[in-house]
Order: structure tokens, then sequence, then C-alpha cells
């Protein structure tokens, strides 16, 4: 690949600057987040805006009752209304580390920031990831009852910042990954713990436990309604404690497909030696998972893993320079704002991709006029390809 540009930051007055997630949005905009040192005092959070221009802006945070003690950002992910949002902790006044949760507007400037506190008198609460939609946010992360008793925690938020539901879901957890997808919340724990609620009412649906001593670092989900998560388990190698990377599919029930097992090498002389990190669903090609391995033969080092498995996420889109007649169906708006309005003859399904081949929905058709809700969708460009043989046709759909 030939590298287009680079950009730097660098300041006189910011040391030890570590560069923590990044994001982009529809517009073409590049944002990164992490956190730096200031002079005098600790650990604050930045945000920077990269424009397809390449022109850069930055937005600082630090928690103003107590400058001198840190502050620390985990995710950042944007909306397809152009809002950035980020999650991590903040340390408060009485030292105690607090949930939190930031937003900032498509101008690039601080709308609001919430911090959580399950309990005043604890000092562990933090967020670890975060998932939104044009309407809400999704954190999930860890919270301290007393002195011995923590909690997997998720949080809803409404994009004016008030919280609409808590979920202390799991004593002695963690919540370590959260996802979004077919109208309901995904919240991932320690010993490959998974739960699925609704979306409005946080109302718990399915539980799928993998009973192992470890983490689920990621998910996704395909347009058949399955579920891939991966993380990490702890095992023994010669009687060392060692890790071994673990990746589950799973049905829209939360029952198990298979699992794929990246075992620890015999060679290990370190903890943790193999871990799976992330997992992405590429359609038309296939699964993917990125993890690290430890080898001797390395150089007593980790080595970056990157895995490709085929097995049913097998549909391409469609070919972005030709133009197809459409028969037995049309789009009747288009361009499409907050509703997509579809006339058909027959009873069918359309797969909507974006301009890169990436799935976004699975469409049902029947006979008539058929009415979908697409306010989560980015602006942009989108094509229809039935599913159906007999039925032929691709077409372009611009959403506003």
């Amino acid at each position: 690949p030939k590298r287009d540009w680079s950009s730097d930051v660098c300041s006189s007055d910011l040391t030890q600057t570590i560069p923590v997630d990044m994001t982009s949005d529809q517009f073409g905009n590049i944002f990164v987040t992490g956190t730096f040192l200031k002079p005098s005092q600790g650990k604050n959070i930045f945000i920077y805006r990269i424009k397809p221009t390449q022109v850069r802006n930055s937005i600082t945070y630090s928690n103003t009752n107590n400058l001198a003690s840190d502050d620390v950002v985990a995710r950042i992910k944007t909306d397809a209304k152009g809002n950035i949002y980020f999650c991590g902790y903040q340390t408060s006044a009485t030292l105690a580390r607090e949930m939190l949760l930031g937003k900032i507007s498509k101008q690039f400037a601080l709308s609001w920031v919430r911090s959580y506190n399950y309990n005043s008198n604890a000092t562990d609460d933090f967020a670890t990831d975060l998932a939104v939609d044009n309407f809400n946010a999704f954190v999930t992360g860890q919270c301290r009852k007393n002195a011995d008793t923590v909690y997997a925690t998720t949080l809803k938020y409404d994009t004016g910042g008030v919280l609409m539901y808590q979920k202390h879901w799991l004593e002695g957890n963690q919540g370590t990954a959260i996802g979004l997808f077919n109208n309901a919340v995904y919240t991932c724990g320690k010993n490959f713990m998974l739960n699925k609620y609704s979306r409005n009412g946080g109302n718990l649906l399915w539980t799928f436990n993998g009973l192992m001593n470890g983490n689920i670092t990621d998910i996704d989900f395909d347009i058949f309604k399955n579920i891939y998560i991966t993380g990490y388990a702890d095992t023994v190698v010669n009687g060392i404690l060692s890790s071994q990377g673990l990746f589950f599919k799973l049905d829209s029930l939360g029952n198990k497909v298979w699992k794929i097992t990246m075992p620890a090498t015999s060679d290990t002389t370190s903890v943790n030696p193999g871990r799976y990190i992330s997992c992405e669903i590429v359609p038309g090609q296939g699964v993917y998972f990125l993890g690290k391995k430890y080898s001797k033969s390395q150089g007593h080092g980790y080595c970056i893993k990157t895995q490709k498995f085929v097995e049913e996420i097998t549909i391409s889109g469609p070919k972005l320079e030709n133009d197809y007649p459409v028969q037995n169906w049309s789009i009747l708006e288009n361009p499409a704002s907050g509703i997509i309005e579809i006339n058909s003859k027959l009873t069918f399904d359309l797969l909507m991709t974006d301009v890169a081949g990436r799935v976004t929905k699975l469409i049902k058709v029947s006979e008539g006029i058929n009415r979908y809700d697409a306010s989560d969708l980015k602006a942009g460009i989108y094509f229809l390809k039935p599913l159906k043989p007999e039925i032929k046709g691709t077409q372009k759909l611009i959403k506003l």
C-alpha cells in the first residue's frame, strides 16, 4: 500500500502522549483520542480531528475538580449525525475513579460530559467500551459497590446526556465490550459471558456463558443475525499460567455454532502469550480476527497474528461500476431521508451495502408498498440487491 499522508501531534508542554483509539465519520474526518500529561497535572484526555484536507483541530478534557489526578479515555465512536462520543474514567475530588462519557458535536465543540459513581464511598468505577446510535449512547465497564464487591455495569444515556437506565448485571464481573444490533444491546464480560438486552427497556433476553476464566475483547454481527465474540482464556502450559485465544460464533438465540482456539505455544516463557483482540466481518470475504502470540522463535517476544475464516459470510456487494435494470420492485423516493419506501410485486429479501461493499441491512420486502426506518443509516450512497435469483437488478439509493 502507498501512504497517503501522515499527521503527528507534538508539543513542548505535553509529555507522555499515548494514543488509545480512533474512529471516522461519514464526512471523511478521522478522530484520534488518548492521554497526555501536562506540567503539575495528572493524565488528561485529548481528542483531535483530522479533516480530509488534513486540517487538524483538538479538544482536551480534564476534571476541573481534581486537576492533579488522572482522567483516562478508553474508546471513541461517532453516530450517523456526525456527533462524537468518548468514554473512560475521571478521578473525582475524593480520588474516586468515576465512569466517564463525553459528547462532542459535529461542529467539534464539547457538548457535555457525564460521570457516574455507583457508590460515593467506593473508588473504582470505569468504562471500557461504548456503542452509539442516533438516539442513545451505551457504556459498559465496572462499578464498585464496596471494598469486596464489583459489578459489570451498563449505562444508557440519551443524546442530551440524561441517564436513561443503569444495569448492574453481574456481581464480581466487568463489562469488557458492547455492541448494538437489530434493536438489541449486547454486553460482554469476563468468563466469556454475553448478555442480550432490549435496546429501549434494558430487559434481559438471554445469556451465553462460556464458563472460562478470561475476557471477551470484541463483538461483531453478520446479516443473518449471527454473533461473533473473541477474546482469551487462562490455560496452563508446562506448568506455567498462560492464555489462549478464543473465537465463538453464536446464533441469534445465543447458542454456540462453533469455537476456534489459538493454543498457547509450548515454548511459553511469559504470562498471557496468546490473545485474540478484535474481530471484523468483511462482506463477501469472511471473518477476520486479530491477536498476538508469543513465540520463542521470534526472539522471546510477541508476534501479531491475523487470521481469516471463510464459512458462511459469502455474500458480495454489487459491482459499483454498473447500473442494472430493476424489475418487479422500485424505490419510491430517491434520495430518501428518514424513511425508505419500496414498491414491490413480489416477496423477497434485499441486501443493502455501502459503497465499500459492507453489508448494512437485510431488508424483507412484501408485495405492495413497504416502509423502513432509515434513521440509523449515515448519509451517503447505498446499493440494494435482491437475494432471490429470479429477481434481477441492483438499485442505487441516496440517503440524505
